[in-house]
């Protein structure tokens, strides 16, 4: 019997891949970790459809994994927009303090994910031991934490915005505005995936015999239909701002004319 389930994660994600190519083409350096990380969701999503086709249960150990982690790159993904946004609402942030705040949580989020991976191993295995339930909420806590981080940091940034500044500076912030509302979006929806993840891998623990993580219908409520719209939204807002890169340039080149024009006047008023 063919599984429809993975039938569906199959075409609807070699829909969404093209597109999400093109944002990840288009918008280039200033949000390439972002949009990368849509396509390499985008990518893990077809080969758990792929793996589901191919007769390999859902409870193997591949599966499982490939299935859990599916919220550290939707994670990743939200924070790198959220940088490329940032920038776009105030071109003067400081790099150096975004740049930690970004390391920062990308080891967040990686460390969730192998703390999970090596408790899922450990389930695999039936190791239901003190060590593995202990890195299993430990996973469970710090990917709860990366997703209110990434709230906090979002609603932070639109708290902030400004609508002053020269008309390529308003533009740019338009198209920031359109990522940052897109991202909003994306983690309130985010946060279902989040509690089906956190609570279908306790229940493999504490109640192994329970049908809930292998329910089909909480699989397509709570896992693949929010996934699909969360990466729906990144993807939605980044083709609505497809120029902010050209427009980022622009930017940095009239505050380089502007810089060198004021140095020639001072350098003129002092001779």
């Amino acid at each position: 019997m063919v599984d429809s389930i993975s039938v569906a994660k199959l075409v609807v994600y070699i829909i969404l891949l093209p597109p999400a190519l093109f944002v990840l083409w288009r918008h280039g350096k200033p949000g390439f970790l972002g949009w990368f990380f849509v396509q390499c969701f985008c990518i893990l999503r077809i080969v758990t459809g792929a793996i589901g086709l191919s007769g390999i249960s859902s409870n193997s150990a591949t599966a499982t994994i490939l299935n859990s982690i599916g919220l550290s790159p939707l994670l990743l993904a939200g924070a790198g927009i959220l940088i490329e946004a940032r920038k776009a609402t105030n071109p003067r942030v400081n790099r150096k303090m975004e740049r930690l705040m970004d390391i920062s949580f990308h080891a967040l989020v990686i460390l969730a994910t192998v703390l999970s991976i090596i408790a899922i191993l450990k389930l695999q295995e039936l190791q239901i031991i003190d060590s593995m339930k202990a890195m299993l909420k430990a996973s469970s806590a710090l990917s709860a934490l990366a997703w209110a981080a990434l709230v906090t940091w979002t609603v932070c940034s639109l708290v902030s915005l400004h609508g002053s500044g020269s008309q390529m500076e308003i533009l740019t912030a338009r198209a920031g505005k359109t990522l940052l509302l897109g991202l909003v979006i994306a983690v309130s929806i985010l946060v279902i995936r989040l509690a089906y993840g956190i609570a279908s891998l306790q229940m493999r623990v504490s109640d192994p015999a329970s049908s809930f993580p292998s329910n089909t219908t909480a699989q397509i409520l709570l896992m693949i239909i929010p996934e699909i719209l969360v990466t729906m939204s990144y993807i939605i807002s980044g083709i609505l701002t497809v120029s902010l890169n050209a427009d980022l340039k622009k930017t940095k080149l009239l505050y380089a004319r502007a810089s060198s024009e004021l140095s020639h006047d001072l350098g003129a008023n002092i001779a």
